[in-house]
């Protein structure tokens, strides 16, 4: 039987919350997450579209991405 736990549920500091938001992550392409970024390091995008951190020039499917 699957055991069913409560968990703590953690905030964003809120000073930094508009950094932190962002759309989700399959209703923009990646271009436009670059754009919402922009310089933000804290935008969430980043975990959810890493892809935006390479060079435009480097495909995101290319082996060297993953060594």
């Amino acid at each position: 039987m699957v055991k069913v736990r409560p968990f703590k549920a953690y905030l964003a500091n809120q000073k930094n919350i508009k950094k932190i938001i962002c759309p989700e992550y399959d209703t923009i392409n990646t271009e436009e997450a670059r754009v919402i970024c922009g310089d933000n390091d804290m935008c969430f995008i980043h975990c959810n579209k890493p892809e935006i951190d390479l060079a435009k020039d480097i495909d995101p499917y290319d082996d060297s991405v993953y060594i």
